[in-house]
């Protein structure tokens, strides 16, 4: 049996989700530190002040990427499954084909 190809949007879909979790994540932190007065985000530099600046767009970005991944994944699996659905009823077709063309002495019939 023929080893079934891989899709490669899968380990790009993994992986985009693994920093998605991490942005979102860090985002709701930063969020949550912003609630309390007590300590000036503002100021704060790294991956915090980095989020406070850029974070919502970051979150934009990484949603449409994963959105378009998601998207040509599943188009990638319906043509690679069209592929194979294609393959298997040739198959079919030709095996019908040949039962369906025996001669009447192979079927035990005398003319």
């Amino acid at each position: 049996m023929k080893k079934k190809k891989r899709n490669p949007f899968y380990p790009l879909l993994i992986l985009l989700g693994i920093v998605f979790v991490i942005s979102a994540s860090t985002y709701g932190v930063m969020a949550i530190r912003g609630t309390d007065r007590s300590e000036a985000i503002s100021n704060e530099t790294g991956l915090m002040g980095f989020m406070d600046q850029h974070g919502d767009w970051l979150l934009i970005i990484e949603v449409v990427l994963l959105g378009l991944l998601t998207v040509a994944a599943i188009g990638t699996d319906e043509i690679g499954g069209n592929t194979q659905m294609k393959k298997t009823n040739r198959i079919t077709n030709d095996r019908d084909l040949k039962s369906s063309t025996t001669t009447p002495s192979q079927t035990g019939i005398d003319s």
